[in-house]
């Protein structure tokens, strides 16, 4: 089991070690009504999951449920929150589509940075660097995708141009004209970009895309090729929660 902490919150995210989170757990009890509850539910106390490695099994599991009841207690981050207001850096919703209601994330400054470095590194390793221009067709609103994308990708220098307003048409007119190396978008819209370029006459092996960079849907292995094909670029996955964590395939697509 592998077992986090962030100092914004009292979820238990990732950390490898199950005694430092267990101190932080005891550190929080006292001071945080979230902690207490999740720790009253699985009948321990925070001394034993400090101590005891067994306890983390019976630890209980925090549920969308646990979530919505919490922020309809104490509006809008809930008790949850461990740090100042001063200290938080970013705020981003859920999508809303388990019709449960939105979950609200909060993330300090430090660990907001600390995130945009890992994404860094990863579209580092994706071989996207300063040269590249990012077609964004996310938008930059409430959830984290758009807003998370758009300063991972201006903190390793890539220019990212913000295109999730304009028409499909448009996106592939943007895409030409400045000439760009990388797009991110849902799988269904990166087949609408093809749709649509198919109908204009627009050779998509002639735009100069060398990475596509997609998220919230399955694909097959099949799509992958077929796109891969289609475009004449290398095809990335990446996976993400409001809650802030964050995976990507690796450099080799």
């Amino acid at each position: 089991m592998t077992i986090a902490f962030e100092s914004a919150t009292a979820a238990v995210i990732d950390f490898g070690n199950w005694r430092r989170a267990g101190l932080l757990l005891r550190r929080a009890a006292p001071r945080n009504p979230f902690v207490r509850r999740q720790l009253e539910r699985s009948g321990l106390t925070a001394r034993q999951v400090a101590s005891d490695s067994d306890a983390w099994a019976r630890l209980a599991f925090v549920t969308k449920d646990d979530l919505m009841q919490d922020q309809r207690l104490a509006p809008p981050f809930g008790t949850r929150c461990l740090a100042p207001i001063e200290e938080l850096g970013i705020v981003v919703e859920s999508s809303g589509t388990t019709a449960m209601g939105k979950e609200v994330h909060f993330i300090t400054q430090r660990d907001y940075a600390r995130t945009l470095r890992s994404w860094g590194d990863a579209l580092r390793r994706m071989g996207i660097t300063s040269s590249d221009i990012v077609a964004l067709t996310f938008p930059v609103g409430m959830s984290g995708g758009g807003v998370k994308h758009a300063d991972a990708y201006v903190g390793i220098g890539a220019k990212v141009l913000r295109v999730a307003n304009l028409s499909t048409r448009a996106k592939l007119d943007a895409m030409a004209y400045y000439g760009v190396t990388v797009v991110v978008a849902t799988p269904f819209y990166v087949d609408r970009l093809g749709a649509v370029a198919e109908e204009a006459g627009i050779d998509l092996r002639a735009l100069a895309v060398r990475r596509i960079v997609v998220a919230t849907q399955s694909v097959t292995c099949d799509w992958v090729r077929s796109t891969e094909e289609r475009w004449g670029a290398k095809l990335h996955e990446w996976y993400g929660t409001a809650s802030g964590v964050i995976a990507f395939s690796c450099e080799h697509g």
